[in-house]
């Protein structure tokens, strides 16, 4: 069996909505699903932005063909990162977690499920349990996050679904 992940974000760049419109449109045609991961910072300021957004995604939402989900409020790095340097600092980090999810609900009118990292961490987030228990608290029920492979290598290699049990996670409800 084939499977084919398609996930998108990076909606704070200018080319981005253009750029969606040609995704929701390739995935009506094929019928196949699509996770969309949102930066909320430029829907925040411009709402006529996310009405754009609104409009061409929430057919797709209520019809079960996409999702959209959290990907940070500014695309921050979160934590220390080999590539990308210096993380913020931990409570910059939650505010951002708890912020875009407000904002993603809001905008999209539909509660959230997940949370799509700001880039990529090989092994995602188990070493990082604030941040687990801050999904938790804010009823996450998954985390994309394993986004690279070792040494910070593109693509990140496709694994089955991991619980983050060691880091106190140890089902899908609780993260």
């Amino acid at each position: 069996m084939t499977s084919y992940v398609a996930v998108y974000d990076d909606t704070e760049s200018d080319a981005a909505l253009p750029a969606t419109r040609r995704l929701v449109e390739i995935h009506r045609a094929l019928g196949v699903a699509a996770t969309f991961g949102i930066v909320t910072e430029k829907l925040e300021s411009d709402r006529a932005l996310a009405r754009a957004y609104h409009e061409l995604l929430c057919d797709g939402i209520e019809d079960g063909l996409f999702e959209v989900v959290p990907h940070s409020h500014t695309h921050a790095t979160f934590f220390d990162h080999d590539t990308l340097g210096e993380g913020i600092a931990l409570e910059q980090a939650q505010e951002e977690i708890r912020r875009s999810k407000r904002l993603v609900e809001e905008i999209f009118e539909k509660s959230v499920l997940g949370f799509r990292s700001p880039n990529g961490y090989f092994g995602g987030w188990a070493r990082q349990p604030q941040l687990l228990q801050t999904l938790g608290e804010e009823g996450f029920s998954f985390l994309s996050s394993f986004l690279m492979g070792p040494g910070d290598t593109v693509p990140a290699p496709l694994t089955q679904p991991f619980y983050y049990s060691e880091a106190g996670y140890p089902n899908p409800a609780s993260l």
